[in-house]
């Protein structure tokens, strides 16, 4: 991105985030849903500090998803 240079004083990194959703075979009403997430963070970052991260995006993002799902209701 040119309004974002490229500098030591960031790192720079990738995701990819998809979902599939399909009917239920037992039950064509409710939904099966498969959330695929890969992210490169492009260079070294204490594991730590990328769980705690990632525990907490998991975690709003499971939220916000059913909170979305009960308004279809």
């Amino acid at each position: 991105m040119d309004e974002v240079p490229i500098t030591d004083a960031a790192v720079r990194g990738e995701m990819f985030k998809g979902h599939l959703i399909r009917p239920d075979e037992s039950n064509p009403n409710d939904l099966r849903i498969t959330d695929i997430s890969n992210m490169d963070m492009k260079g070294s970052i204490p594991p730590r500090l990328l769980n705690m991260a990632m525990s907490g995006m998991m975690s709003k993002g499971l939220v916000d998803l059913n909170s979305n799902l009960r308004k279809l209701q």
